[in-house]
């Protein structure tokens, strides 16, 4: 980890979680953050344009061409105060985990980010703690799949550790998303994009990976 007056800024290690229903254990690769190293990057065509030692993928996206691969955003991301994407889907406020200027976070149903103040970093995707909202955030009807168990990356604010904790596993349902984040002591959370677009790539290498990767953008850990 790199360390700084004491405190750890960056931690990885593996949390055995344990399912609520059936007793069955889950190997899950945990992150916890220092809300500073937190930035986002949007991607060329997929987020094997982005190069970072240590990324995950961002919120929901989709493509403006198919064909080519093009892809826009459906959700909330900025980096370093600039907003490379401020939409929602379903023209509904959604869950965003937001870093303010004075390093404190929030998580929070946010419509538009420009109305916030002082953001210095925000990913959006669909609040999943303390209550899975998806109902709220009109994910309903065929859009209800981001229900499903698949490969997916979570994060949450932990207020004791003033920490970003990011999970990722590879077969993770939204309940079970927040039964985590709340089993690791957040407060709030929210889970980006899954199925065929997670990714969490540590030192390099993908620990957490999908038959794909066309994603607007990602975010990174600045070491």
């Amino acid at each position: 980890p790199t360390v700084t007056t004491g405190r750890a800024k960056f931690i990885a290690y593996d949390y055995d979680y344990v399912q609520t229903i059936g007793n069955k254990h889950h190997t899950v690769r945990v992150w916890e953050v220092a809300p500073e190293l937190l930035r986002a990057e949007t991607a060329k065509t997929n987020l094997n344009t982005v190069q970072h030692d240590y990324l995950i993928n961002a919120g929901y996206s989709w493509w403006t061409d198919a064909a080519q691969k093009q892809p826009y955003s459906l959700s909330i991301l900025v980096s370093e105060g600039k907003v490379l994407a401020n939409a929602v889907p379903h023209n509904q406020a959604t869950g965003c985990l937001i870093v303010y200027d004075d390093n404190t976070a929030a998580v929070k149903q946010v419509a538009d980010i420009t109305a916030e103040q002082d953001v210095r970093f925000a990913v959006g995707g669909m609040t999943i703690a303390s209550k899975v909202l998806s109902a709220e955030e009109g994910f309903t009807g065929t859009y209800a799949d981001v229900l499903r168990e698949t490969a997916r990356v979570v994060l949450g604010w932990h207020p004791i550790k003033q920490r970003v904790i990011i999970a990722g596993y590879s077969k993770m349902s939204a309940a079970r998303g927040r039964d985590l984040l709340l089993e690791l002591g957040c407060t709030g959370g929210i889970t980006l994009d899954g199925g065929g677009s997670a990714l969490m790539r540590e030192a390099g290498r993908d620990v957490l990976t999908s038959d794909g990767r066309d994603q607007f953008g990602c975010v990174y850990i600045d070491m």
